[in-house]
């Protein structure tokens, strides 16, 4: 799936209030980081990076 095709699904699906990152190395891929359930994050981004920062947990 290329990523105009990610950016439709998320558009039509995702409320614009709520962000949405992909094509991370986290989940079911290997490395693979873990989020906290229940945490609070505080997400940077820029056209070329994004920076996730777990703030509480």
């Amino acid at each position: 799936m290329n990523v105009e095709t990610i950016t439709d699904i998320i558009r039509d699906k995702v409320p614009n209030n709520i962000p949405v990152v992909f094509g991370s190395d986290f989940g079911h891929v290997f490395p693979n980081i873990t989020f906290p359930i229940g945490g609070n994050v505080s997400i940077k981004a820029t056209k070329d990076m994004a920076e996730i920062i777990i703030t509480e947990h």
